[in-house]
């Protein structure tokens, strides 16, 4: 096999769909799940907030509910407040909305 034909194998360099989703964590709720309402994400996690445990389940739901590895979900901001935005790779948003429900 020459590189050519891995090439042809291969994705092309930085043109695997990736988004940002902007999310409201409520923490200490009485189970984790994702909801979507009028296009706003909201994610509910029994973890108290404390230590960052809240936004870490929060970063595990949001991976689960997405049908991803927890690797392709990373925090981009708000690692001490309730709104953070995570960085989803291998997902458009339209497809990442579409996934959760929205």
């Amino acid at each position: 096999m020459t590189a050519a034909d891995l090439r042809a194998y291969a994705p092309p360099m930085g043109r695997h769909p990736r988004c940002i989703l902007e999310v409201r964590v409520t923490p200490r709720a009485g189970r984790n799940d994702v909801r979507v309402n009028d296009g706003r994400v909201r994610i509910r996690v029994a973890e108290i907030p404390e230590n960052g445990q809240a936004t870490e389940a929060a970063r595990r739901t949001l991976a689960r509910a997405l049908g991803l590895q927890r690797r392709s979900v990373t925090l981009r901001t708000g690692m001490t407040s309730r709104t953070k935005r995570f960085r989803i790779e291998g997902l458009s948003r339209d497809e990442a909305l579409e996934r959760l429900g929205g």
